[in-house]
Formats: structure tokens, C-alpha cells, sequence
């Protein structure tokens, strides 16, 4: 055990004298590993069985570069949502025509994405509408926003 260097310190004559090592304990670490579960539950779940031999060999590396990469994603998304919101923010600022332009694509867009779904859930026995009349109704519910300047 490293001894801590001497510190001083003053005596009643006012003599400096080494004041005595002070010893530290010595620190112990354990690292506890699960073991793996039972050879019959492996038998009957794979995934038990995956999971212990992922979690048994060397999965530290592993691990430090998937929390790598989420923190990474973590990233790209906060800086994505800034600029949406910086975006949108403006839109709001300039108002006028720049409001329901913006307004407008966004009507349009969510106006498509409906007409898509429906087309897609008509299987179920309804009859969707013409590609044609979808567009159609888009395009009205995208002109409403700017009808209104």
C-alpha cells in the first residue's frame, strides 16, 4: 500500500516534525457476471440462449459503439427538430403569404397522405375513390389556406 506523502505540522516548541504516514485501504472491485440460465430453458427459449452467449463473450466493444451510434442519433435529431422549429418559427414571424404558402403545403401533403391510406385500406371490401377525384379534393384543400388572404 502507497503510503500519502508527509504533510507537517507544528508542535508546541514550533518545531516542523513529519507528521506520520497515514495508510489507505485498498480498494477492491468485483465484477459480477450473470451466468447463463439453465440448459433446458435454452432448449425450450432460443433467445434465452442467444442472449447468454452475447451477454457472456466480449460485448463491451459492442455495446460502447451502439451507445456511440445512439448518442450520434441523438444528435442528428435535436438538431433536425431545431431547425424544424427555427423553420416553422420564421414561417410564423413572416405571416402573409409566406404563412399560408407553408399552410398550404402542409394541407396538401396531409391531404395526399389520407388519400393514400384510404386507397391502401380498401381492400377491406370499400371501393376507393379515383386517383383523379383524390387530387382533385387535395388541391381544394390546399387553395382553402390561401383563399382566405
Amino acid at each position: 500500500m502507497a503510503a500519502a506523502p508527509a504533510a507537517t505540522h507544528l508542535h508546541p516548541p514550533f518545531l516542523l516534525l513529519p507528521s506520520p504516514p497515514r495508510l489507505r485501504p485498498a480498494l477492491h472491485l468485483r465484477l459480477i457476471i450473470p451466468s447463463p440460465p439453465p440448459l433446458r430453458l435454452r432448449r425450450r427459449f432460443p433467445l434465452l440462449a442467444a442472449a447468454a452467449v452475447s451477454a457472456g463473450g466480449g460485448g463491451g466493444g459492442e455495446e460502447a459503439a451502439r451507445k456511440a451510434d445512439k448518442t450520434q442519433q441523438l444528435q442528428k435529431r435535436v438538431l433536425v427538430g431545431v431547425a424544424i422549429g427555427v423553420g416553422a418559427g420564421g414561417v410564423v414571424v413572416a405571416g402573409g403569404w409566406v404563412f399560408a404558402a407553408a399552410v398550404a403545403a402542409a394541407v396538401l401533403a396531409g391531404a395526399r397522405e389520407y388519400f393514400e391510406l384510404v386507397r391502401g385500406t380498401a381492400g377491406g371490401g370499400g371501393t376507393p375513390p379515383p386517383r383523379y377525384v383524390s387530387r382533385v379534393c387535395s388541391a381544394i384543400c390546399a387553395l382553402m389556406p390561401i383563399l382566405t388572404l
